[in-house]
């Protein structure tokens, strides 16, 4: 069985070690990292990555701005933005990506893509609401 990928868009390079190591343990091979904006638009286009891993702050442009480059790029990939950006959790300003998480709270990551792993990109967003209201809408659709 082939094994879903990810691609890494954190400015931080500890984090995206991190994220990285994250997401191989969750069963994704790692096909690129950067903290890049118009790198991750090419990556994202040349890897057609089963899941995107997308901090807000980026070198060039926000994750913001990004997300529809992104998803122009790989129609079939889910996003996931990562931020410590209250504002941008509980806004629907990110309704296109599949889940927008804590930073504070890598354990709701690690649900998401569970839940994301092997399957396409789902035709509902789990971005509105808390954390826990996310990682209810998970568990009901399991």
């Amino acid at each position: 069985m082939t094994r879903p990928t990810a691609l890494v868009c954190e400015d931080d390079a500890t984090t995206r070690g991190t994220l990285a190591v994250l997401l191989a343990n969750a069963g994704y091979d790692v096909v690129a990292e950067t903290a890049l904006a118009s790198e991750a638009v090419q990556l994202a286009g040349a890897h057609k990555p089963s899941v995107v891993i997308l901090d807000l702050r980026l070198l060039g442009m926000s994750g913001r701005e990004l997300l529809p480059h992104l998803l122009e790029a790989a129609p079939r990939t889910s996003v996931i933005v990562y931020t410590s950006d209250d504002q941008a959790r509980q806004s629907g300003e990110l309704a296109r990506a599949v889940a927008v998480v804590d930073k504070a709270h890598p354990e709701s990551l690690t649900a998401v893509l569970d839940r994301l792993a092997g399957h396409a990109r789902p035709t509902s967003s789990w971005n509105t609401g808390s954390v826990a209201d996310i990682l209810t809408r998970l568990l009901e659709e399991t």
